[in-house]
């Protein structure tokens, strides 16, 4: 969070401006509401809160990803009521980011059309051809190194004795824990 006091040369007038962003935790996103109610109690100019607060007031302000947290927003909520803000409206594309498509197809469409089942099904078909395609490339790598293996493995090599240190290691067990959920060293 930025915090400072803006002057303006020509008139004098003076206001407060503070930057944030919102931690995806919920927890951190509470000192931050508490950080800005402690900001309030101070402020006697005009003041703008802007940036990303990874929350939101209205699930109409969420589109896909994990379910609203009820709880989150009700927090968040109350910190705006407690600060006195207000919700400036804007004109545009609610959703600015793009999931690192090229030109932001998904959002857009989806923002026009939220409840259009072909657009979620189109959706739902691209998301599976990609999961194939990274499960191949899983399985082409997983086989160049079996064939490093077979290669390399059973001669009395540097990588055959590198590779049995790593299972050794992996294999070995450093401690046990107990029902009473102490750790004891072996």
């Amino acid at each position: 969070m930025i915090h400072c006091l803006i002057s303006m040369p020509i008139d004098s007038v003076q206001w407060r401006a503070t930057f944030v962003y919102g931690a995806n935790d919920q927890e951190l996103r509470k000192e931050l509401w508490d950080d800005l109610r402690g900001i309030h109690v101070s402020v006697n100019t005009p003041w703008l809160i802007l940036g990303d607060f990874n929350c939101c007031l209205d699930p109409s302000e969420k589109l896909g990803g994990n379910q609203v947290d009820w709880e989150a927003m009700e927090d968040f909520r109350a910190c705006v009521q407690d600060c006195r803000l207000q919700d400036m409206r804007f004109c545009g594309n609610l959703f600015t980011w793009c999931n690192r498509q090229l030109d932001g197809n998904r959002i857009y469409k989806l923002r026009m059309r939220p409840q259009d089942p072909e657009l979620h099904q189109k959706e739902k078909i691209l998301y599976g051809k990609y999961m194939k395609a990274l499960n191949d490339s899983i399985s082409i790598l997983k086989q160049k190194a079996k064939e490093k293996w077979i290669q390399e493995g059973d001669q009395n090599t540097a990588f055959f004795h590198n590779a049995i240190r790593s299972r050794q290691y992996r294999n070995h067990i450093l401690s046990i824990t107990k029902d009473d959920g102490s750790h004891e060293a072996l």
